[in-house]
């Protein structure tokens, strides 16, 4: 509730090396031609990694501590899952410089992630949730086109994801403390609600593959 999108922290806000490059057409071409008001609040943030990556700032620092001030309680914090860094912040001829390959750059992403995670653990909240909508592009036939068609094996990239959560959701796991994934499939954004929020099958075979090879 305090962030001006569930995505924000994946931004230049909060990275050192990333810069936002406005609308990812690409992902959005419905997008194209129209007029957002207040688009930072309704679109995803689009870097691209230009240098190091490190953080700025903590992500969650703030809102744990108002939580800690006003809540009497356990309480609940998120942060997007690494796997909602998109392919595009790797753009060759930029990020190349820095980071060789999407692998090296991505493995970078996930222990700033995951330091994150540990210290919102440190700072004492009980329940960490990572927000990982973007498995569906995995799962989801539809979607799996368009990374099969940029060149990517999902057959690999699938274990990475996961292997990328299960990293983050180690660094939470202590004592009394609750630990989520939150998958969905992105009906903010994709407009009409439906059975499956408008998105189509999935893939039953990897999508329990996926709930039980995540170590929540």
């Amino acid at each position: 509730f305090r962030r001006d999108f569930w995505l924000s922290a994946v931004s230049d806000e909060f990275f050192e090396g990333m810069e936002n490059t406005g609308i990812d057409y690409g992902r959005f071409p419905f997008l194209k031609g129209k007029t957002i008001e207040d688009a930072d609040y309704y679109v995803p943030p689009n870097p691209v990694a230009k240098g190091k990556l490190g953080l700025k700032k903590r992500i969650t620092g703030k809102e744990i501590a108002f939580l800690k001030a006003h809540a009497p309680e356990a309480f609940k914090a998120t942060i997007p899952s690494p796997v909602t860094l998109w392919r595009s912040a790797f753009q060759p001829g930029i990020t190349d410089r820095v980071y060789p390959t999407w692998d090296d750059l991505f493995n970078d992403y996930v222990g700033l992630i995951a330091q994150e995670v540990s210290a919102m653990v440190d700072d004492g909240a009980a329940y960490v949730q990572l927000d990982a909508p973007h498995y569906t592009r995995m799962v989801i036939p539809n979607r799996q086109k368009a990374l099969t068609d940029s060149g990517v094996d999902i057959k690999e990239e699938l274990p990475r994801a996961i292997a990328a959560e299960n990293r983050c959701l180690a660094a939470a796991k202590r004592p009394g403390v609750t630990t989520a994934v939150h998958i969905c499939l992105g009906t903010f954004i994709l407009g009409p609600q439906g059975p499956l929020g408008g998105a189509g099958e999935y893939d039953a075979e990897l999508v329990g593959h996926l709930i039980n090879s995540l170590d929540a």
